[in-house]
């Protein structure tokens, strides 16, 4: 392949499969592209971060972080943020949470906030 300089393209609606074998990744609907990123550009620039905030402060008041989603189980914030892991973790320390920890987000999750951050609902691309 490298040889004769091709690019091999490999279709998969097994997400967790690609994410071993590829380092740029995209993202088809309808004969378009919605995305084509290099893999690790789209991994060290999106995290999932959990967090227990301080009393009296929500996941809103976090206006420094660039969030994409969030979602809230008791105390518990998950929120999809973008930023690189040291500028998450900055910000976050600003904030002095009772606890936060920021998990690597699979390729699936990637492309769910991805689109979704594109104005599609990713129920009706999946179905």
């Amino acid at each position: 392949m490298s040889e004769r300089n091709l690019t091999p393209i490999i279709a998969s609606h097994n997400l967790r499969e690609l994410e071993d074998i590829c380092d740029h990744v995209g993202l088809l609907h309808r004969g378009g592209i919605l995305l084509s990123k290099d893999l690790d550009d789209m991994k060290l620039n999106i995290h999932k971060l959990q967090c227990v905030l301080k009393d009296g402060v929500t996941a809103e008041d976090l206006t420094a972080l660039q969030r994409i989603k969030t979602e809230t189980r008791g105390k518990l914030y998950t929120i999809t943020v973008r930023g690189t892991r040291e500028e998450v973790e900055g910000l976050m320390e600003s904030y002095q949470p009772v606890f936060y920890e920021i998990i690597p987000l699979s390729l699936e999750e990637i492309f769910i906030s991805e689109t979704e951050v594109a104005g599609y609902d990713i129920k009706k691309l999946i179905l």
